[in-house]
């Protein structure tokens, strides 16, 4: 990449300071105690060297109360995990840096993935949000636990099947997305790919064959499927993710072919 690096006009882009922090952790743990997870805390009464007298908890780092997203190594992953595409991490830090001064209202909140577990429980006009704060409160906290009983709920885990819901489509795209494939003329392209598509699920066992053309090109149900294979729909389901897995991998393995077009 050559230097300098152009940046976006402030007045188009959105920026965030954010700073990860490592190694902290288990003296977290051991200075809170009591079974904390021991992500650090976020207190918005806290504001430059007040934070030498708290160790372990996050406020205004910077003076003007300009916000830093400091996250260490528990929270960090916790946020890529649920929010892993761009929109979706921008709408959480923006959203999360309204919340935290919203009206001078003070906020003690037991860790990052607490805060995240009510953004992911909430829906405000069809996007996830954070709690209203109830009018009059001078006062806010969040202890620890919304975000085990998030991680285990019926809706997250529904949400992680949804999210691994891969199409014939996508795994096309995968091959595309690195620029792998020159091709100046995209209607070749696609006609070039979708011959490589089929030739990689005739590769497949036979078993894979039939469960990635009836879930991903007729759009059976798993319930359908586990009947028609004799199978639960549970097993059903993984095998239609290996089925996937081994499609994508067999699609890459073919690169050589594919980049060859012109």
């Amino acid at each position: 990449t050559k230097l300098p690096v152009g940046l976006p006009d402030p007045n188009l882009a959105r920026y965030f300071l954010i700073a990860v922090t490592r190694g902290g952790h288990e003296a977290a743990v051991r200075h809170f105690s009591g079974g904390s997870s021991g992500s650090l805390m976020l207190n918005s009464m806290l504001e430059g060297n007040a934070h030498y007298e708290h160790p372990f908890q996050v406020g205004y780092p910077l003076k003007g109360h300009r916000f830093v997203h400091v996250l260490d190594e528990v929270t960090v992953d916790a946020l890529l995990e649920e929010l892993d595409t761009v929109p979706d991490l921008v709408d959480y830090l923006a959203c999360k840096e309204r919340y935290f001064g919203a009206n001078g209202v003070f906020m003690h909140l037991a860790g990052e993935e607490e805060l995240l577990a009510q953004y992911m429980c909430t829906m405000e006009n069809g996007r996830h949000s954070l709690p209203k704060v109830p009018p009059g409160a001078g006062a806010l906290t969040l202890l620890e636990g919304d975000w085990r009983f998030y991680r285990s709920s019926p809706q997250r885990a529904a949400k992680r099947e949804a999210d691994r819901e891969v199409t014939l489509g996508s795994a096309l795209e995968t091959v595309c997305a690195g620029g792998k494939i020159p091709s100046p003329s995209r209607v070749v392209m696609q006609a070039e790919l979708m011959a490589s598509l089929q030739m990689a699920i005739q590769s497949l066992p036979p078993t894979y064959q039939r469960v990635i053309k009836l879930r991903s090109m007729q759009q059976q149900p798993f319930d359908f499927i586990a009947r028609q294979l004799n199978i639960s729909a549970d097993a059903s389901r993984k095998l239609w993710c290996r089925a996937v897995e081994a499609l994508q991998t067999e699609l890459l393995s073919q690169n050589h072919d594919i980049s060859g077009l012109r």
